[in-house]
């Protein structure tokens, strides 16, 4: 193999190693985003109207 090949093999595994990290931080980020969010969706969200501001309420006229 000359030195070529084996630099482009080594810069290629490089970036597939990076890709595949990035691609894993993504993948956590939206499964703890899913996950926190889910347990906040409930009935009461879409049908109380919303309160002032730092008190729990819903959407509703949203």
């Amino acid at each position: 193999m000359n030195k070529r090949k084996l630099k482009n093999g080594l810069f290629l595994g490089f970036c597939g190693l990076s890709a595949a990290f990035g691609v894993f931080v993504l993948a956590s980020i939206l499964y703890t985003l899913v996950g926190e969010g889910i347990k906040g969706i409930n009935l009461a969200i879409f049908t109380e109207i919303t309160p002032g501001p730092g008190s729990h309420g819903g959407l509703k006229n949203a």
